[in-house]
């Protein structure tokens, strides 16, 4: 009931594991491209980057490198205009799933503006998605704790079990603070899981 496709939209999410947009592309029932950090998909990684629909920026400590922000920011934008978007506005991997309001970062409200900017006629929203996994082995179906065994459920020495995937209800640009930092502290707390 929370998801639109009658307009473009940035999804952001919590980011805990190299493979939360696999989750996200089999939760949500449209397509997007997903923003990488570049040395995620270079190398033997660089095909299936594409066929996932991945781009990349480089990046630094989770934010783009020194004088490229606006390079990364308008090439989001620019992929918005013609596709959603996944972008995980921590622009790192906390597996602990800590939301810390310093780890989010103004590019993906920037890039919603921007795009904004250069569609005339079309909206943008922001679509929050949570991502909390199941790590209680008393939680796990059968088939995953045959899975677990096999070790095919554990990645950075962490077992999952299983997902769960809250969709928060859609946010038009709009309706948020135009100014960033503020925006996207509202976004965070919508993702707070």
């Amino acid at each position: 009931k929370n998801i639109s496709i009658n307009e473009r939209l940035v999804v952001i999410s919590n980011h805990q594991f190299a493979l939360d947009f696999m989750v996200l592309t089999c939760a949500l029932p449209f397509s997007f491209r997903h923003l990488a950090k570049a040395e995620e998909v270079r190398g033997w990684r660089a095909p299936l980057a594409a066929c996932t629909g991945h781009f990349a920026v480089d990046v630094e400590n989770g934010k783009a490198k020194y004088g490229l922000g606006h390079v990364a920011v308008d090439t989001c934008a620019r992929v918005l205009i013609h596709d959603n978007l996944l972008i995980f506005p921590q622009g790192k991997i906390v597996a602990e799933n800590n939301l810390i309001a310093n780890d989010f970062r103004t590019g993906a409200m920037r890039t919603a503006q921007l795009a904004m900017e250069k569609m005339a006629h079309s909206s943008v929203s922001i679509l929050p998605v949570a991502i909390k996994y199941q790590r209680d082995p008393q939680q796990a179906t059968s088939l995953s704790r045959f899975a677990a065994r096999l070790g095919l459920r554990s990645f950075d020495g962490v077992t999952n079990y299983g997902a769960i995937v809250t969709i928060g209800k859609r946010i038009r640009i709009s309706a948020l603070p135009n100014d960033v930092k503020e925006a996207t502290q509202t976004l965070r707390i919508e993702i707070q899981v």
